[in-house]
């Protein structure tokens, strides 16, 4: 996001002692909650380690009706077994940090021996540190009629539970047609009408942050067409470049005006539905919210 500010000439203002006294106690009061805030947060991982939630917490895969995969978290690592009882003699994983600067544990293939769950030719799941509750990232891999390995990157939340009789199932996703859907955004930067883009692509209760073909990242495409059908506006990325951060979307564009816009999303899904397009509208009551 841009935004544009005119410079003005610099004066050299006195301040008064009434002042500069609210100031150093506003910096006092400042300083003082994040003191506080600080030992809260320090204070809750203490109770947490105590009360044992970052000791031993305990998740599981079924893989097929007859098979499950055994995950064990205890403080910062994991171990992963085919039975509850083999968890003791599994090795343990140490997780990595990741570029955003958490941790979470590289991907692990899961043993299908022969089983194709949902007909996925290979799994891998990678799981975040957690505590009651954790995310699962889960590499789905499968081959499209030409032999092409097409690879399909999501994350979704699960709970752990305290022992491995109190856990239930983690179901791995099935395959279907991958769904595509384009989120739009309108604001007004320093006076000028800017218009926002997101692709979110999901497969069923999976919201999908990758696809890969053959290891590679599959390119996605968005345009920005105002009402006379000319392009204002377009972009090529990931999933993850043409995403959202925290509810806003990574590329927008500066439009002419508050008018009627079209915004154009496409991607190629492989085997899960091949090149998928989605549309969405941009009207005036867009506007009116995006000013008020």
């Amino acid at each position: 996001m841009t935004v544009r500010g005119k410079g003005f000439p610099t004066m050299a203002v006195q301040t008064s002692p009434k002042k500069d006294s609210l100031r150093v106690a506003l910096l006092v009061v400042l300083v003082s909650w994040l003191v506080l805030g600080s030992i809260g947060v320090l204070l809750w991982f203490a109770i947490k380690a105590a009360t044992g939630q970052f000791r031993n917490r305990y998740a599981s895969i079924e893989i097929a009706p007859d098979k499950v995969m055994w995950v064990h978290f205890k403080r910062t690592r994991l171990r992963m077994a085919s039975t509850a009882d083999g968890l003791d003699g599994a090795n343990w994983v140490e997780p990595e940090e990741s570029e955003w600067g958490y941790l979470q544990f590289p991907p692990i293939a899961l043993p299908l021996q022969g089983e194709r769950p949902h007909a996925w030719q290979k799994i891998e799941v990678a799981f975040d540190w957690c505590s009651n509750d954790c995310y699962v990232e889960w590499w789905l891999t499968r081959e499209d009629e030409n032999g092409v390995e097409w690879t399909y990157i999501g994350e979704e939340e699960v709970r752990t539970g305290k022992s491995p009789a109190a856990t239930s199932s983690i179901r791995i996703p099935e395959q279907d047609n991958a769904k595509l859907e384009v989120e739009t955004q309108t604001r007004i930067e320093a006076g000028e009408p800017e218009v926002g883009v997101a692709l979110t692509l999901t497969l069923r209760r999976l919201e999908l942050i990758d696809v890969q073909k053959e290891g590679e990242s599959v390119q996605g495409h968005v345009r920005v067409l105002d009402s006379s059908g000319e392009v204002v506006g377009k972009e090529a990325g990931t999933l993850e470049d043409l995403g959202l951060l925290w509810g806003e979307p990574y590329y927008s564009v500066r439009v002419a005006n508050q008018g009627d816009y079209l915004c154009e999303g496409t991607i190629d899904a492989g085997p899960l539905g091949g090149l998928i397009k989605a549309q969405a509208q941009i009207g005036r009551d867009d506007w009116s919210r995006a000013a008020d």
